[in-house]
């Protein structure tokens, strides 16, 4: 399987996200006041765990 390897993805592994930016993302797009709680618009307890979701570097 391939994967669009992202710098985050790489460091963080898959699925995963990074809170503030999504909370502004979803602020700036829906015109937004206030920003919503990252917890609000994502549940990610689903997920597999992070050494599970992690991306095997090839040297």
């Amino acid at each position: 399987m391939k994967y669009l390897l992202l710098f985050f993805a790489r460091g963080h592994g898959l699925g995963d996200i990074e809170k503030l930016t999504l909370e502004q993302w979803v602020a700036d797009i829906l015109g937004l006041k206030v920003k919503p709680s990252s917890d609000a618009i994502i549940n990610t307890s689903m997920l597999p765990s992070r050494n599970e979701r992690m991306i095997p570097i090839k040297a």
